[in-house]
């Protein structure tokens, strides 16, 4: 009607370097757990975020907007972008843990989480996008840390 295309992305739960500071408490979270892990001190983590939750690096988000924003409107424009899988709060201390040894991790007591069990079904982004997640979780915290240096920088403004 107003001859312009739309294409919708919808993400898991995105972290990466100061995602969080959009509002995402999984974001948030998942820094924590990593810049205590390299300081060696304990990640204060609110009960509410131990739940389990799908997750997305955001260079994959990036690349799959990318992907949406340079190809001709397909057929289908509803695009669920995450891992394809929820991950338990547990995986991702011992993701954390096998990367960071010394990372110690404390619950606060709060409001209890809410998981989420169900994982976005990403088939549609792979037939119509050409994309699929490229980072495991794994190799997310480390490119996250690789590039953890800029992370002073940026949350002090310099």
């Amino acid at each position: 009607m107003h001859k312009f295309e739309l294409m919708v992305i919808r993400p898991a739960n995105v972290y990466g370097l100061g995602h969080f500071w959009s509002g995402s408490g999984g974001g948030e979270k998942i820094q924590a757990l990593l810049m205590s892990g390299l300081k060696g001190e304990t990640a204060k983590i609110p009960e509410e975020q131990t739940m389990a939750f799908e997750y997305v690096y955001c260079k994959d988000l990036g690349r799959a907007v990318d992907m949406a924003a340079t190809i001709p409107q397909p057929e289908k424009n509803t695009f669920n972008i995450g891992e394809g899988k929820v991950t338990h709060f547990e995986e991702i201390v011992a993701t954390v843990q096998k990367l960071l040894p010394k990372c110690s991790v404390e619950i606060v007591p709060g409001t209890p989480p809410v998981s989420r069990t169900q994982h976005l079904d990403i088939n549609r982004a792979k037939k119509y996008l050409g994309w699929e997640p490229e980072y495991t979780m794994e190799q997310g915290f480390k490119d996250y840390m690789e590039n953890s240096g800029s992370i002073s920088s940026v949350s002090s403004g310099t």
